[in-house]
């Protein structure tokens, strides 16, 4: 079974240029493992780090409206929470890398915004001539 975690790779304040993340932990002795090092590390360097329910999606949605105030209910698309596994976030931090992003989240983001936003498909258009 696998549980779900909030990662926001930002110390004391939260800008456009934090990075969020949606990470998945198995069970399995490597996930747990892989666990306990994201949350050392995330206690080590301030990191948002938090399991996914009620109170936490309220965080985050109250992080995107404020990160990007819209009257279209699409602040949270914005924001950009990319999906990955807990190894690959491991991986990424012992070999000092940059945290891996998701292009298939992204690809169903901007889709969605398209679907959903006036302002964006305008925006789209402008930027095509």
């Amino acid at each position: 079974m696998t549980h779900y975690y909030y990662l926001i790779c930002a110390g004391a304040q939260v800008d456009q240029n934090t990075q969020f993340f949606r990470v998945g932990v198995g069970t399995s002795r490597q996930a747990n493992s892989d666990f306990l090092f994201l949350t050392a590390a995330a206690v080590d360097k301030g990191w948002y780090f938090e399991r996914v329910s009620d109170t936490s999606d309220d965080f985050i949605r109250k992080i995107a409206e404020s990160l990007y105030p819209t009257t279209d209910g699409t602040s949270l698309l914005r924001l950009q929470v990319k999906q990955c596994l807990v190894r690959d976030v491991v991986r990424a931090i012992k070999r000092d890398e940059t945290l891996p992003s998701d292009v298939n989240s992204a690809k169903n983001r901007l889709n969605t915004l398209q679907y959903l936003s006036l302002n964006y498909r305008v925006a789209q258009v402008k930027s095509r001539r």
